[in-house]
């Protein structure tokens, strides 16, 4: 995929997944990184964190000191990016996860962002029913997975309308509308 197209798809997600920000003003984003064993998050904390604030209605903070998830004030912001798998089960701690699913089930935004799926192993049920998707390992458990295949797939789009969003219900959603299936080369 072009690198542009692939921001703008990027961008376009990450911005359908946040909680509306007040008029006229800044969609507050927090990147939650810091740590991983397997991935460099140093180096593509920053690329991310640029690649948002493109968009001159974002700003962005990072939090990569994961110890103060569980008391860092997550109200102010439209949405948190989970940028990190965490391989020590008190590394961000049922403090944090806590704290981040409230945020969530109250209505804020939340973007995963390729190895987040394998954030809070240790609470692998309760993050998976948060987000849909869990890194199980390798090997995974029987009827389980790890990584989907390499290779070409196709995104296609379908009518949903989440439940606080009865004004566009049997509608397609705003953000999807006018775009078309492709395909791209991933997991």
């Amino acid at each position: 995929m072009h690198m542009s197209l692939q921001r703008t798809l990027i961008l376009f997600v990450f911005l359908g997944a946040c909680a509306a920000p007040p008029p006229n003003d800044h969609a507050r984003v927090l990147i939650l990184t810091g740590v991983d064993g397997h991935h460099d998050w140093r180096s593509t904390t920053p690329v991310l964190r640029t690649m948002l604030e493109e968009d001159p209605r974002v700003q962005v903070d990072v939090l990569d000191d994961l110890t103060h998830l569980a008391t860092t004030d997550l109200a102010p912001y439209s949405a948190v990016v989970v940028h990190f798998k965490n391989d020590d089960p008190e590394l961000p701690g049922r403090a944090a996860f806590d704290h981040l699913s409230h945020y969530v089930e109250g209505g804020g935004g939340m973007v995963l962002v390729h190895f987040a799926c394998g954030a809070f192993q240790e609470f692998r049920d309760d993050w998976e029913q948060l987000t849909g998707r869990v890194w199980f390992g390798d090997p995974p458990p029987a009827g389980r997975r790890h990584h989907d295949p390499y290779g070409e797939f196709e995104v296609r789009f379908v009518e949903q309308a989440p439940a606080y969003a009865s004004e566009v219900a049997g509608s397609r959603i705003a953000m999807t509308r006018g775009l078309e299936a492709f395909s791209t080369r991933d997991e």
